[in-house]
């Protein structure tokens, strides 16, 4: 290492050990914050990126901040989980210098990559779809990077010798839900060939700044310039805030891609936040249609998308109508609708009170049958609802044997001359004879007396005698 290197009290030597547990093995990189250095965890031999803060100023006021910010970018990156994002082992302050050891990323910068060449659209796609997967999970933390360029995208491979991207350095990560404000209220931070309209004015931000971002690194990669040509610092600044971004044929006449994919580009660089994909999954949703485009010739010809508020529109050439349209008539349909579904329950209403008022109408009127009584039954009407039911035995009882007149005394009988010539016997009335016994019927209050028995003709005797007859 030179001797200004071994001057400066920031630099570490090679094979120096740090916080007791790291030995520097070599300088990977210079940030605008610190040092990065690949280094051993010695206890667990891990290999891990240590960065180190090495911002010199007089002013402690300004140390602090630079201190305090990196300190907040260790507990942010600790939060993060995903495969696609620089984990986090440890951090913390080591004689006044503040350490974060990360995961060590066996690669190379996206940014070293396109100073060396110009990306195929696909191999770039798939590059930005895996961005989205890291900053879906960040946003979805309330984190924004504010700070994303080439730069800060790593590139490894994965098992399958696909590329395997990691996003690094939230140097300037800020979280949405903490109210306190570590750049100062008008402060600018950022590259400002990646930084937003918003980010520029020192305005409000939230995550379709990253978007933005996003939109500038594809750009870049597909065309091998950028969307504002600007050399100066305060002119590019002034393009992103006044200038429409240049087009794929402007940057490069021979470029030729699907249509979709400069949709997709130039929707992130819209100058309105409110303009541009609503989140990072909508995004994401757009690049995996592009990917699909460049793959087919026939799906690139369909793949028509469009946004509405900022979702994207699925392409009904291939997926179908997905999206319920607004139209004139649906109102009127929703009224109508609304109409006749009230119509039929008035209707329904109706029907069942005309059948409860005939069922109760026929089972409070008298039956008519019931009126006339059946003669070769021979039962009795029923009663009328004015008068008072009469009760009729269950079996009809005898009726009663007729009245029998009281004997009269006998007359003396006068003295028979002879025993043997028998003398003629008086006409004896004829017994009468018991009444049948009636059906039933109704009972009679006044029942007619019994007739008299009928007279025996002259000229007939009998041997019997009657004791009722007189003597």
């Amino acid at each position: 290492m030179s001797a200004t290197a071994q001057k400066d009290p920031f630099v570490l030597d090679i094979g120096e050990q740090f916080a007791g547990r790291y030995r520097i093995l070599r300088l990977i990189d210079r940030g605008q914050s610190g040092r990065v250095y690949q280094a051993e965890q010695v206890p667990l031999k891990r290999v891990v990126a240590l960065k180190i803060l090495d911002v010199a100023s007089e002013d402690a006021a300004q140390l602090g901040r630079h201190a305090e910010r990196f300190l907040r970018e260790a507990s942010h990156l600790g939060r993060l989980s995903s495969p696609h994002t620089v984990r986090v082992w440890d951090y913390g302050v080591v004689d006044g210098r503040p350490y974060i050891a990360m995961e060590f990323v066996d690669g190379e910068s996206l940014r070293r990559l396109l100073d060396r060449q110009r990306l195929p659209a696909l191999r770039t796609i798939r590059i930005a779809r895996q961005i989205c997967t890291s900053l879906a999970e960040a946003h979805f933390l309330g984190l924004v990077h504010r700070d994303l360029k080439p730069a800060n995208v790593l590139l490894t491979q994965d098992l399958q010798g696909e590329d395997l991207v990691k996003v690094a350095d939230f140097g300037l990560v800020k979280d949405t839900e903490d109210a306190v404000q570590m750049t100062g209220e008008g402060l600018m931070l950022g590259t400002p060939m990646y930084m937003s309209p918003e980010q520029i004015k020192g305005g409000a931000i939230d995550a379709r700044s990253d978007l933005y971002a996003v939109g500038v690194l594809l750009f870049r990669a597909l065309t091998g310039t950028f969307p504002f040509r600007q050399s100066q610092h305060a002119q590019v600044l002034m393009a992103h805030l006044t200038t429409p971004p240049a087009t794929f044929a402007e940057a490069d006449p021979d470029l030729s891609l699907p249509e979709c994919v400069e949709w997709t580009v130039q929707t992130c660089l819209q100058k309105s936040i409110h303009d541009r994909f609503a989140n990072v999954e909508e995004l994401a949703r757009a690049l995996k249609l592009c990917e699909a485009a460049l793959l087919d010739d026939d799906t690139a010809s369909a793949t028509i998308l469009r946004l509405e508020l900022g979702r994207v529109v699925l392409p009904e050439a291939i997926y179908g109508t997905t999206t319920r349209r607004s139209s004139a008539w649906g109102p009127a349909i929703q009224w109508a609708i609304a109409g006749a579904a009230g119509v039929g329950s008035l209707l329904l209403a109706f029907v069942v009170g005309v059948v409860v008022v005939g069922q109760w109408w026929r089972v409070g009127a008298p039956d008519p049958s019931a009126q006339v009584p059946d003669a070769s039954i021979g039962a009795p009407a029923p009663p009328r609802s004015d008068e008072a039911p009469t009760a009729v035995p269950a079996q009809p009882e005898p009726a009663p044997p007729p009245p029998v007149a009281a004997p009269e005394p006998a007359a003396p009988e006068p003295a028979a001359p002879d025993a043997a010539a028998p003398k003629p016997a008086a006409p004896k009335p004829a017994a009468p004879k018991p009444a049948a016994p009636k059906p039933p019927g109704p009972v009679l209050v006044n029942p007619a007396p019994p007739s008299a028995p009928a007279p025996q003709p002259a000229g007939l005797g009998s041997d019997l005698v009657d004791p009722w007859s007189p003597r």
